[in-house]
């Protein structure tokens, strides 16, 4: 049976896609860190279609036994956290995103990258 927090992750990549998020990314760290077991990162077209992406994942995700522990979000919406214990989502701003990297934090640890196409592949 798969992780409620992995099945969370997926459920907020799909959900994501559905309200056009950029490239959503799902990082797995449960073996690296223990920060949180899976770190998922958004792409935002805007500060408004970033606090919509937060709102619509939130809600997907009441469907799932996991409480939220806070939401984070800088003073113009170019990035929001949402902290959720074993889940950790990141919905930036495109630009924010680039700059920020956070990738590269994770660079040795499996990555999930979700399409439009509702394929999932791994590296």
């Amino acid at each position: 049976m798969e992780n409620l927090f992995y099945q969370a992750a997926k459920k907020a990549c799909i959900t994501a896609l559905e309200k056009h998020g950029k490239d959503p990314l799902l990082i797995h760290l449960d073996t690296f860190s223990s920060i949180a077991d899976y770190i998922v990162i958004i792409s935002s077209r805007s500060s408004v279609h970033g606090r919509g992406l937060a709102d619509a994942i939130t809600d997907a995700l009441m469907e799932f036994p996991i409480r939220r522990r806070g939401i984070e979000q800088d003073p113009g919406g170019l990035w929001i956290l949402l902290d959720y214990y074993g889940l950790v989502i990141h919905i930036f701003d495109e630009d924010e995103r680039r700059y920020y990297n956070l990738e590269r934090l994770w660079k040795d640890a499996k990555v999930e990258v979700f399409k439009e196409e509702n394929l999932v592949t791994s590296f």
